[in-house]
């Protein structure tokens, strides 16, 4: 029981946020690249790993030392496969994130800034700044209304 409560509170992977798929700038973005969290997954993978490996020995045996071995091992693998599975899903959304961070990059970094307000400025829902007088904000942008 133990185990299983330390394989939660380790598996850091499965809290990370994926990036949003309609993101229109880097601002908008809820997630992180980063392969912190993965990284500390992969690293207790490799920790069960090596206690299913060291239960390996004494599984022949006959004994309370076979049962105790056969009964770690099992946990440990259970364990190792969970927190290999919560590294996979963590690197898989740092990737997605990434590729989402790079694709919005040259549209945030190169464009010009704009005032708040103004036409083609970012707009956001109150409190920030709203639209200038005959403006709209729409996919959180202030754009002219349609004729």
């Amino acid at each position: 029981m133990r185990a299983m409560v330390i394989v939660l509170l380790c598996s850091c992977s499965v809290f990370k946020n994926g990036p949003a798929a309609n993101a229109p700038t880097r601002e908008h973005l809820d997630c992180s690249p980063s392969r912190a969290a993965p990284n500390v997954d992969a690293g207790f993978t490799v920790l069960w790993s090596i206690g299913v490996l060291a239960a390996i020995p004494d599984l022949g045996e006959d004994s309370s030392d076979g049962r105790l071995a056969a009964a770690f091992g099992g946990t440990f693998a259970v364990l190792a496969i969970l927190q290999g599975l919560s590294a996979w899903s963590g690197y898989r959304k740092a990737s997605r994130c990434e590729a989402a961070w790079n694709r919005l990059q040259p549209a945030t970094v190169n464009a010009p800034v704009k005032p708040p307000g103004s036409e083609a400025a970012v707009c956001r829902v109150p409190p920030y700044p709203a639209c200038d007088a005959g403006l709209v904000c729409a996919s959180s942008y202030c754009v002219r209304p349609p004729q």
